[in-house]
């Protein structure tokens, strides 16, 4: 009887465990703990940068950096392009830092290449953009 009861109470134990509150990660610690930023693709108004990179412009002026990858040349030489979640994702019309999307524009020279949010930009970056460059 007494093998059943530490077996019952060690049981317990482990269970009530799982719901003990997790940890913070500490300061420094290398965790990211910032919120993802996200913003819908129907909020993009504009588009600049260059090859490795595209600079979308949103309606409230946030800019977000998209990284590119080869199969995006000239890009930046179109007069509009279409971004979307990569085919299959299951988020509708929003994209959020770290997502992988799709860029679509006219020119059949650009065609569709993948990229992803890398991040939302601060002000400061915003206004040290060369001009060519700022959506």
């Amino acid at each position: 009887m007494r093998i059943v009861m530490t077996a019952c109470v060690a049981a317990a134990s482990l269970a009530l465990s799982a719901y003990a509150p997790a940890e913070s990660p500490s300061p420094g610690s290398g965790v990211d703990t910032q919120p993802r930023q996200c913003f819908s693709v129907r909020e993009i108004r504009s588009f600049g940068g260059g090859p490795d990179q595209v600079l979308v412009r949103l309606n409230g002026g946030d800019v977000y950096a998209l990284e590119t990858g080869a199969g995006c040349a000239n890009l930046n030489l179109n007069l509009r392009i279409s971004v979307a979640p990569e085919a299959g994702s299951a988020r509708g019309s929003r994209l959020c830092t770290d997502d992988w999307a799709e860029i679509v524009a006219p020119d059949p020279m650009s065609g569709v290449c993948r990229a992803q949010i890398s991040r939302k930009l601060t002000t400061q970056e915003i206004a040290a953009l060369p001009p060519g460059d700022r959506p």
